[in-house]
């Protein structure tokens, strides 16, 4: 059984983008070694062609163009220069979209035959909007309640790394963010923290913030270095999508529970 290597970029990539390399590496050894492991057990479910070792160079050489291309956007200067440039290398590249099909695939633990790799990718650089499939479930909460939980599939998931993969490069950052790597954990918790303790705070109020994803509209993104059919098709989902809804099987004690969890205004009691 073949070993998944972590290997380290042969070009001396930033750190960003070396992440990025690695995962896309360890991604597509890990499709070889379930190509190589088809019909055992534990494997995912192998169907089409299988990886040769023509197609591991081929794949390899996409990583590291898009890798390359990468870097190319990072070292561009300012961010409009940056953009320009990511409009053009990243957003419309077949090797962008190989990579990241091949990490929502791994991610998905579903196997993706190079054939249709390459076929999707060639499809999904045009960005046209995805009918994919998009799972949504109730799940209860531990403390009681409701929590909606939605599962997209590979090709969605591929186009936002896409994305992401582009943002990264581009240090798009905003003062509020602090989930980013770097941005950081250290500066929200224990910085803000012992600058309330020292600044003679008694307590402060950290609140729940609620139904905040139903909330945000495209609007609220145009600060971000993306067209507005990008935000619209791709960061959010379009209304061609499929939305399949599961629910728990107590269907009473559901509706009870959203009834108590979304109360209704005195306006909808009456429409």
């Amino acid at each position: 059984m073949a070993a998944v290597p972590n290997q380290s970029s042969p070009c001396g990539y930033s750190p960003d983008v070396e992440a990025i390399y690695r995962d896309s590496v360890r991604s597509l050894y890990l499709q070889k070694k379930w190509s190589d492991d088809a019909g055992k057990k534990g494997s995912p479910t192998v169907t089409g062609k299988r990886y040769s070792p023509g197609d591991m160079k081929a794949l390899k050489v996409s990583i590291e163009a898009h890798c390359r291309s990468l870097e190319r956007v990072r070292k561009a200067g300012d961010q409009l220069r940056q953009r320009t440039l990511a409009e053009a290398l990243i957003l419309p590249s077949f090797h962008s979209h190989v990579c990241a099909l091949l990490r929502a695939h791994t991610r998905c633990s579903r196997y993706i035959s190079p054939d249709g790799l390459f076929q999707t990718a060639s499809r999904s650089k045009q960005w046209a909007p995805l009918t994919e499939e998009i799972v949504a479930q109730w799940h209860w909460k531990p403390k009681g309640g409701l929590r909606l939980i939605r599962s997209e599939g590979p090709r969605r998931t591929a186009r936002r790394l896409v994305i992401r993969d582009m943002l990264q490069v581009m240090q798009v950052d905003s003062e509020i963010d602090y989930s980013r790597k770097g941005a950081g954990g250290e500066r929200a918790f224990v910085g803000q923290v012992c600058n309330s303790i020292n600044g003679s705070y008694r307590w402060w109020w950290t609140p729940d913030i609620k139904n905040y994803f139903a909330s945000l509209r495209p609007s609220h993104l145009k600060w971000l270095p993306l067209t507005r059919l990008l935000v619209k098709n791709d960061v959010f989902t379009p209304r061609c999508a499929k939305v399949r809804v599961i629910i728990p099987k107590d269907v009473e004690k559901v509706l009870h529970a959203l009834r108590k969890q979304y109360p209704l205004t005195p306006c909808e009691y009456l429409i």
